[in-house]
């Protein structure tokens, strides 16, 4: 969750929608510059969609419904994280945008600080109302 937050921070709607053109026409021209791309509100690289099998290497409607599906997209970054539980922040930052700059780390950082406080103070009142 804080992946994809931060990310909404960072990348507004009309730039997510140049990147998914961006996209078709990447793929249209077949060039290789596309698997490089990040896309989707998790700003996932559209090597990891292929790699994770979320999509195929192919331009088809069923691939961009699940680009723009938000569930679809924190599905893949929980996996993504999962299976790179040992990385530190940067390098699982770098997976998505490909790499990790001070201020984008700065922020990731502070709302996974707040994400798990608020889980602790949750646990907390859970505990408290039993």
């Amino acid at each position: 969750m804080t992946l994809i937050l931060c990310e909404i921070y960072f990348t507004n709607f009309f730039k997510r929608q140049l990147e998914y053109v961006a996209w078709i026409l990447l793929t249209l021209i077949n060039s290789k510059r596309r698997l490089r791309l990040s896309i989707g509100i998790g700003q996932v690289q559209v090597k990891h969609w292929i790699d994770h099998e979320f999509i195929s290497d192919e331009i088809l409607f069923q691939n961009l419904k699940q680009i723009i599906n938000p569930l679809v997209n924190y599905d893949l970054v929980k996996e993504i994280v999962e299976s790179e539980l040992n990385y530190g922040s940067i390098k699982l930052l770098s997976k998505f945008r490909g790499e990790a700059r001070l201020y984008h780390l700065k922020l990731f950082q502070a709302i996974e600080n707040r994400l798990n406080l608020l889980d602790s103070q949750l646990l907390h009142l859970r505990q408290c109302v039993k």
